[in-house]
């Protein structure tokens, strides 16, 4: 999967570039931030497929009958959300505190916790999950 975290204090998104189908290491230098039509930017843990058609059905609103397996935030206007399917709807919850996502969001949630960057956040979570590593990009808001 990946690890996202989110710095609501300082205002920064980090995330791993790992990209992994099961146990296989299939990249460690994917890029996981993605700019939709509409100007919006998600970070996001899927596979490439659901990445691009979450993505695609979220920015139009269309049915989400389908079941997806995705982590991400999204920045609409300079808000962060994290998005997701809920009984077949797609919901938005404005993302008010600092925040983690994916495989390892629970080790880079404990590093925020304990102070740590974003970017140390994902670090710290490179050592104990381990389908998060490669690169650690950010986006600062």
């Amino acid at each position: 999967m990946t690890t996202i975290a989110y710095d609501h204090k300082n205002k920064i998104i980090a995330y791993d570039s790992r990209l992994t189908a099961g146990t296989l290491i299939v990249s460690d230098n994917h890029n996981k931030h993605r700019k939709c039509k509409r100007g919006w930017d998600w970070v996001i843990s899927a596979t490439e497929h659901d990445t691009d058609q979450f993505i695609d059905l979220f920015a139009e609103q269309e049915s989400a009958n389908l079941s997806y397996d995705v982590d991400c935030v999204v920045v609409i206007d300079s808000v962060v959300f994290n998005a997701y399917v809920n009984d077949g709807l797609f919901k938005l919850c404005p993302l008010v505190h600092s925040e983690c996502f994916g495989s390892g969001g629970r080790f880079a949630l404990a590093a925020l916790d304990f102070g740590k960057s974003a970017k140390d956040a994902i670090k710290y979570a490179m050592k104990r999950d381990s389908a998060t590593g490669g690169k650690i990009r950010m986006l600062k808001l």
